[in-house]
């Protein structure tokens, strides 16, 4: 590479630093809310069902009367949103978080047979006073109440025992309240009640915290063991290894989360930091290009594809 190829390098890399997302030793996974209206036609449709689903697993519900919904403390990645309503067929809708946080969706009057399967065997077994529990949760939650929330999640896991969702929520509020022991008891619950990647994600994370780097390292590595497919779950190690300084096998897990179908887009954000740290600044415009054909709208991604086209680069 030329001298002035590498000097034009550089300024790109020192451009781009001050938006891509720094991967430091306290950086934790990212998290955004997710919320809507749901607007109908027709009649009055009662009480709409709203699933917030990752890899065909619900990982956060609410009851709606009025189509206004919200979920709280979701992990960056992709997710399914699933709208049951009586009287009509299902309706889901692919969203990437945190690029697609803000929804309106519309609804048409389509009705479907009264005795149409909505509901997963699994939803069916968690009695409808622990999903109300876990509702009032949510209401806290929502107003920033993590200490009035535990007891409505306490309650939700005393009527059901095995309601992953609740123990996963129970831990994301105690991180709030830096109860971290708390957090990790919960996470560890959930992790034996799902498989979802989610709660060895945030296990992780307060491992990281802590600097209990090993005890990551080996969440992440049965999480993967458990499901292979996980996308978000190598990138979730490719973070670690950065934490750990090792950044030959960061790159690495960082390409097989892009290898899988359903991965979060800022897996190349943190291929962009590896390259930079690695001194090859001559492949992160590849990265950008990557992150800004896969990324919903998003300031994040409207600046980056601004300044590719800047630089001529398409």
């Amino acid at each position: 590479m030329s001298e002035e190829v590498k000097k034009r390098a550089v300024i790109f890399v020192m451009a781009i630093i001050a938006f891509v997302p720094s991967v430091g030793h306290t950086q934790p996974l990212l998290f955004s809310n997710v919320d809507g209206l749901i607007r109908t036609y027709g009649r009055d449709v009662g009480t709409i069902r709203v699933q917030l689903q990752h890899q065909g697993m619900t990982i956060q519900e609410q009851l709606s009367a009025d189509g206004r919904f919200a979920f709280w403390n979701v992990p960056y990645g992709l997710y399914t949103v699933s709208i049951q309503i009586p009287g009509h067929a299902p309706v889901s809708r692919e969203i990437s978080v945190p690029g697609e946080s803000h929804l309106m969706i519309d609804i048409a009057a389509r009705k479907t047979s009264p005795d149409t399967a909505v509901t997963s065997r699994f939803e069916l077994q968690i009695p409808r006073s622990a999903r109300r529990q876990y509702e009032h949760a949510r209401d806290r939650l929502l107003k920033g109440d993590c200490s009035g929330a535990l007891k409505y999640l306490a309650e939700a896991i005393r009527l059901f025992p095995d309601y992953a969702e609740a123990h996963n929520s129970t831990g994301n509020c105690q991180v709030q309240l830096q109860h971290l022991a708390l957090a990790e008891a919960a996470f560890r619950r959930a992790i034996e009640l799902t498989v979802s990647v989610y709660p060895a994600l945030n296990l992780a994370d307060v491992y990281i915290q802590q600097g209990r780097l090993d005890e990551a390292d080996v969440v992440l590595t049965r999480a993967l063991r458990r499901d292979p497919t996980q996308g978000d779950a190598y990138y979730g190690l490719a973070l670690l290894r950065v934490e750990q300084h090792r950044l030959d096998e960061a790159e690495k897990l960082a390409e097989q989360a892009h290898d899988h179908p359903k991965h979060i887009e800022d897996v190349h954000l943190l291929l962009a930091q590896v390259h930079q740290r690695q001194g090859r600044p001559d492949l992160i415009p590849a990265d950008l290009q990557r992150y800004a054909s896969e990324a919903r709208p998003s300031p994040t991604r409207d600046r980056i594809q601004k300044m590719l086209i800047d630089r001529g680069i398409r």
